[in-house]
């Protein structure tokens, strides 16, 4: 980010939580300003919102929010099944906001939300009661390229926050599907999160005939594929077969020609040793007939 925006982000972050005062003086913040791990900060923030609201809660995914956007929308280890994914839930929390104590408590540990999330959402959550760690977001947010997320949040005041936002994946881009703030009731936050589930269903039920489609061409292509090679194989061995008749017919005559001419020459040889006939009007002659392997008959005296 360039110095003019980093100071108007500093400026509106300024204007946004002037006044605010830090609701939980003597507890431990959920996410301190120096975690020494991205995993000892994750594990500090459960430890630490358990310990203030209660383990009924909606499991948050312990990992970092490239991460989390991974299993969310890719579902990684399902065989990228678009069934098996999910819109992703990010919880920001803040200890500056007046419903730092009362949303948690009464809207995010509430059995029909927490359930919603379990069951439909993947849920992320952080920590920017420190500045350093919501500058942290933001850059995450960047680099992951959901800007729309930081739009939709930066104006916020931070009496606004706690936030539950709603990320859907709509053809490459994020959107913020629907977004609850600290001063939502319950049954605000549910219809909200219902309605954030609905419009990414409808997003997934066109992924998925998207996806139907494709597997149907890449099955037809196949066919034709398999259709084509088998063809070759026919023609190759048609090809095959008519030159093994042609080799051997050709052999066959070749090997008639070498008979015929062995015979030929075999005849030559014998020529000499049979007597010539004797003449016409020789007397005590003997006729021999000869009747010939073709079938033709041979006279000889």
């Amino acid at each position: 980010m360039s110095f003019i925006g980093q100071l108007w982000t500093d400026i509106l972050g300024y204007l946004s939580s002037r006044g605010a005062v830090n609701v939980n003086p003597d507890k431990l913040p959920l996410i301190p300003s120096d975690y020494p791990s991205l995993d000892e900060a994750f594990q500090t923030f459960v430890t630490g919102f358990e310990s203030r609201y209660g383990n009924h809660h909606p499991p948050f995914l312990m990992k970092p929010l490239q991460a989390a956007v991974t299993q969310a929308f890719e579902c990684p280890g399902s065989g990228q099944n678009v069934s098996e994914r999910r819109p992703l839930a990010m919880y920001i929390h803040s200890d500056y906001s007046v419903a730092a104590n009362v949303f948690p408590t009464q809207i995010l540990c509430s059995d029909v939300v927490s359930s919603l999330l379990q069951k439909r959402f993947c849920t992320w959550a952080w920590d920017v009661s420190y500045s350093t760690n919501k500058r942290k977001l933001e850059e995450w947010l960047r680099m992951l390229k959901m800007d729309k997320v930081i739009y939709r949040t930066r104006y916020l005041s931070i009496h606004d926050y706690p936030l539950l936002l709603v990320v859907v994946k709509d053809r490459g881009t994020y959107k913020v599907a629907q977004l609850i703030t600290g001063q939502d009731s319950v049954d605000v936050a549910i219809t909200k999160l219902i309605g954030g589930f609905e419009t990414y269903a409808s997003i997934q039920n066109l992924a998925l005939q998207q996806e139907k489609s494709r597997n149907e061409r890449e099955k037809i292509r196949a066919e034709q594929v398999a259709a084509y090679e088998e063809s070759k194989a026919t023609d190759k061995a048609k090809k095959e077969k008519s030159a093994k008749i042609a080799r051997e017919k050709m052999e066959a005559e070749e090997a008639r020609l070498r008979e015929e001419q062995e015979i030929k020459e075999k005849m030559e040889r014998l020529k000499p040793l049979v007597p010539p006939e004797p003449p016409t009007d020789a007397k005590d002659v003997i006729m021999i007939r000869l009747r010939l392997p073709d079938g033709n008959h041979h006279i000889r005296r």
